[in-house]
């Protein structure tokens, strides 16, 4: 991982009901998640589009939340409890450069996580094989933080390991590229 990871607790400065508003996560989401599918949130932190995707697969759906940081991901689990939600929700404790998941997946997303990814191609070329050919990766990096250089940077590694860049989704005060498998 980079030399700097968010801390977790710092989390709580911008997950919460301001960018709630700020990011409404169900209707960012709505258009590319559906009842039943599997879905993935990499580097989810606190859960702010993990409980949103929970309630869009819906009871028959999955959704895999993957972060760095085990007390993110407890509170995740406390707050998918309290919406109602966890029973959909499986949580990994991972770096994102090795995906200890199985596919397939109908959708994915990374939001403001993979600016601290070392080598995030390595990321890109683990993601692409668990996702089943058509599906969506939805990217979304904070203008405030990370330059366009190092979001071009991304954006690059994710077409390099094989996505086809579909358009930029908008989503306030951020970076977003949507990706499809071929």
């Amino acid at each position: 991982m980079a030399a700097h990871v968010c801390p977790w607790w710092l989390a709580y400065t911008f997950d919460n009901c301001l960018r709630r508003k700020i990011h409404p996560p169900e209707r960012i989401l709505e258009q590319y998640v559906k009842e039943g599918m599997r879905v993935l949130d990499a580097g989810c932190g606190m859960g702010i589009f993990s409980i949103a995707l929970a309630r869009l697969v819906g009871p028959e759906g999955k959704v895999f939340s993957c972060d760095l940081q085990l007390q993110a991901l407890e509170v995740l689990l406390q707050r998918a409890a309290k919406a109602g939600v966890a029973e959909r929700i499986e949580t990994r404790s991972l770096d994102l450069r090795r995906l200890d998941l199985t596919g397939p997946l109908d959708f994915a997303m990374a939001a403001y996580c993979l600016h601290e990814v070392e080598g995030v191609g390595l990321f890109f070329a683990k993601l692409f094989p668990l996702l089943k050919p058509g599906a969506y990766f939805l990217l979304i990096e904070p203008k405030v933080h990370v330059s366009k250089a190092h979001y071009s940077q991304i954006a690059d590694s994710a077409e390099e390991a094989g996505f086809a860049p579909e358009g930029n989704p908008p989503v306030r005060f951020s970076h977003t590229g949507l990706f499809r498998k071929a």
